[in-house]
């Protein structure tokens, strides 16, 4: 699991208690603009890079950020409600192997190693989409050899991450009336 950590946190906690604000909710606000931060550029890279969904409305609406109060620490998740985000991470079948990926230290999925087939009586038609379409006894289908990796999650996360200490003090300035 990939983490994020704020230097000079107990500094800046110290400076919120001698001035009376409660640390570990200045924490919770700050690490859920942090989470939500990832959320909004996670969900922009999903959308650029999407063909079946655009807008808030859509699947890129399912990533949501929340706050986990853990005691007096702030646990920042941003959730990815529908399995179409880890198949678009990571890629599926032979296509999504081959493809090039940045993962996080000890993310190893395992893939599929051969095609198959996509009915379209299920699936709708997705020659629009680039996919062949072919007919076996009467049936149509899509074959497909999966969907390469196309990362949106993880390279957000490395982006926010770098800019997290900035937010945190934003945050923390705006809570206290930019007294720090």
């Amino acid at each position: 699991m990939a983490r994020v950590t704020i230097k000079g946190l107990d500094m800046l906690t110290k400076q919120l208690r001698s001035i009376g604000e409660s640390s570990p909710e200045a924490s919770r606000r700050a690490t859920f603009a942090v989470a939500q931060t990832m959320a909004d550029e996670a969900k922009q890279r999903f959308i650029a890079e999407s063909r079946f969904t655009s807008g808030e409305g859509g699947t890129a609406g399912n990533l949501t950020a929340e706050v986990e109060m853990d005691g007096n620490n702030a646990i920042g998740r941003v959730n990815a409600a529908s399995p179409i985000f880890i198949y678009r991470e990571f890629g599926t079948g032979p296509n999504g192997e081959a493809s090039v990926k940045d993962l996080p230290e000890g993310v190893n999925p395992v893939y599929t190693q051969v095609g198959w087939l996509i009915p379209q009586a299920e699936s709708g038609d997705l020659s629009q989409y680039g996919y062949p379409t072919i007919e076996i006894k009467g049936s149509k289908f899509h074959p497909s050899n999966g969907q390469p990796a196309k990362p949106f999650l993880y390279p957000a996360f490395k982006e926010v991450a770098e800019n997290a200490e900035s937010i945190y003090a934003d945050v923390f300035r705006a809570n206290l009336g930019g007294s720090i």
